[in-house]
């Protein structure tokens, strides 16, 4: 029974610390989790993309996401951040985010944060990751 127990934390553990979103398109509560577009940790986003991912607190906290890389196509694919549930709320200063100029860490005043991106049909980059 004892070992049931502790296999059965070492796998909910696991998932909780390895959780990894890739610009879902729709509303995600939680605390922890890597972030990335929608290629993934070693993919580029697609062409003719529009899609909204939020983030919100499961602990009625401020969320905070750090952002360790971001490459998108100047000029043309946009990351839009909001702070709240929906595209209706206030940008964050820089928003919309294009190039390599990264958003750094964003925190939140809301408990929640909204990333909304756009991508035209031409050419893709490397994205981005965030924790």
């Amino acid at each position: 029974m004892k070992q049931i127990i502790v296999f059965s934390f070492f796998i909910w553990v696991s998932i909780g610390a390895f959780a990894q979103y890739n610009n879902p398109n729709n509303t995600i509560n939680t605390c922890s989790g890597n972030f990335y577009d929608s290629g993934g940790s070693g993919g580029n986003y697609g062409n003719n993309q529009n899609r909204t991912t939020t983030f919100c607190s499961t602990s009625s906290n401020c969320v905070s996401v750090s952002f360790s890389s971001f490459n998108v196509e100047s000029g043309w694919d946009y990351l839009y951040v909001y702070d709240g549930a929906t595209t209706g709320s206030s940008q964050v200063p820089g928003s919309p985010f294009t190039g390599t100029t990264s958003p750094g860490t964003i925190t939140s005043t809301t408990g929640c944060l909204t990333f909304r991106f756009t991508s035209d049909g031409s050419a893709t980059r490397a994205g981005w990751a965030a924790t």
